[in-house]
């Protein structure tokens, strides 16, 4: 049985859902810990991306199965994709390429059978780097690589 962990305990009582201890794990990471079940976000993420690795399609279909069930949810999240899309378009960018590279997306969906999606090189927001909604920044890649880069700049 574990023991009562009073950080936790406290992070319980105001309902959050991380916590932080100060120790690192059994991993070495020194980063915050789920309510939930204690384990550190840190190898949580890794585990994670390992498996969506290992099973992309398994990945996919989970996700869709997480938004049917809340869809209200999936609605938020895409609001605010759009409006951080929105805030990243400069009114002199080409949006009649931009819009050609979203046909190109959906012409390689059609003709292969397999999804495409147009992919930020610079991701819109992340932690290190903000890119621009402009042509240049924007790459046809398949579905699958575009949700392993997730918003990580890569190269």
């Amino acid at each position: 049985m574990r023991k009562s962990n009073p950080i936790r305990d406290e992070a319980i009582a105001l309902g959050l859902s991380t916590y932080t201890t100060g120790v690192s794990c059994k991993h070495g990471h020194m980063s915050p810990r789920y309510v939930k079940n204690h384990a550190c976000i840190t190898c949580c993420r890794k585990l994670s991306t390992e498996w969506n690795k290992a099973n992309p399609i398994k990945a996919l279909e989970s996700g869709r199965k997480t938004y049917a069930k809340d869809p209200s949810k999936a609605a938020a999240r895409y609001a605010k994709r759009r409006a951080a899309k929105k805030l990243a378009t400069p009114i002199w960018a080409d949006i009649k390429e931009i819009e050609k590279i979203y046909k190109l997306a959906r012409q390689k969906t059609i003709k292969s059978g397999m999804s495409w999606e147009v992919d930020h090189i610079v991701p819109l927001s992340s932690k290190l780097v903000c890119g621009l909604h402009v042509s240049w920044n924007l790459q046809v890649i398949p579905i699958t690589e575009n949700r392993r880069k997730r918003n990580v700049l890569t190269e």
